[in-house]
């Protein structure tokens, strides 16, 4: 059973990444691992709440290897806590059951007998000599055996066909699923034309909306109609960067995104072709108040990150929610 803290201060257990983030809480979430290691997550009435692949946790929630837990507007790197702790943990426990000492006096106990102090010189001349002679005999066969042999491998791998025929049983770890390299798409490229359409423009309105991406991850930013729910734009920003959206009809937008890292755009997420292999995670500017209109020749500033004195309140949602 282990308890690992997650917040900003100092005493927790995952604190370091979140002190530029006033999103996050001293206290925000925890994370239990029972002693199945079944692992639980909590959020602990944070002010802007926990998230796990974009949904927020209103109770405890079981993690799976591959979900996205997001505290705030920050995402939490909980998998090198969990199962890296994990295995030291076991090679820990591993060590202790096989201790020489342990062994030792597990026969002794086992096999209680009477220790013979007294050692016949002649017999013990005759043993070693059967030992010598017995190890000259085994390498002589195994040399003869490889010179029989046409290939050889002095680190074997494990066949598929020996498991598929009960030639043996072989603890292994599954190979988690390889990232695919894929160019990371320029600034203002949009990806989600096919789902979305293409982008509308004005020719007579001069409206802007610059869109600054201060985040550690990569964000495909959707420029929504507050009362259509019209998609008019869909483009790529890349973390560190900024992207101004020029020619915006006239109307009131709200923004929607989806950020995270390694991009590939033929990889299927659900419904969605093309995203991020890691950190993917979608967030909405959704309250009323924040939302934005333009008349003609208006300009707004938007940064994707918590910043000091903002005004906009950002909520996580889901994958359908971002589509729809």
């Amino acid at each position: 059973m282990r308890i690992i803290k997650i917040g900003k201060s100092p005493s927790n257990d995952i604190y370091r990444e979140f002190q530029g983030d006033p999103t996050v809480s001293r206290e925000h979430c925890e994370i239990f691992i029972d002693d199945d290691n079944n692992i639980f997550l909590t959020d602990l009435n944070s002010t802007n709440g926990t998230f796990v692949n974009g949904t927020k946790i209103n109770s405890p929630v079981i993690l799976k290897k591959l979900d996205i837990v997001r505290a705030g507007n920050s995402l939490v790197k909980w998998k090198e806590y969990v199962y890296g702790a994990e295995k030291e943990f076991a090679e820990t426990v591993e060590n202790k059951k096989n201790t020489p000492s342990d062994n030792i006096n597990r026969r002794l106990r086992d096999n209680p007998q009477k220790i013979n102090k007294s050692y016949n010189p002649v017999i013990i001349i005759f043993s070693i000599v059967g030992v010598l002679m017995l190890i000259t005999y085994c390498t002589a066969s195994y040399e003869n055996e490889l010179s029989d042999s046409n290939e050889y491998d002095l680190n074997p791998t494990i066949r598929t066909s020996d498991l598929d025929n009960n030639k043996g049983s072989y603890n292994y770890e599954p190979e988690e699923e390889k990232i695919r390299y894929c160019p990371t798409p320029k600034n203002g490229e949009s990806p989600y034309n096919s789902i979305f359409g293409r982008g509308i423009y004005s020719d007579y309105a001069e409206n802007s909306f610059l869109i600054k991406n201060t985040q550690s991850s990569h964000a495909v930013v959707l420029l929504v109609n507050s009362y259509s729910g019209k998609k008019i734009r869909n483009e790529f920003i890349r973390k560190g960067s900024q992207f101004e959206m020029t020619k915006v009809p006239n109307g009131t937008y709200h923004l929607r995104w989806v950020s995270g890292n390694d991009w590939c755009p033929d990889i299927q997420f659900g419904s969605l072709t093309g995203g991020f292999q890691t950190d993917m995670n979608f967030s909405e500017t959704s309250d009323p108040k924040d939302r934005m209109t333009v008349t003609g020749y208006d300009g707004w500033e938007v940064t994707l990150y918590a910043v000091v004195g903002g005004d906009v309140d950002v909520e996580g949602i889901n994958q359908n929610d971002f589509i729809n």
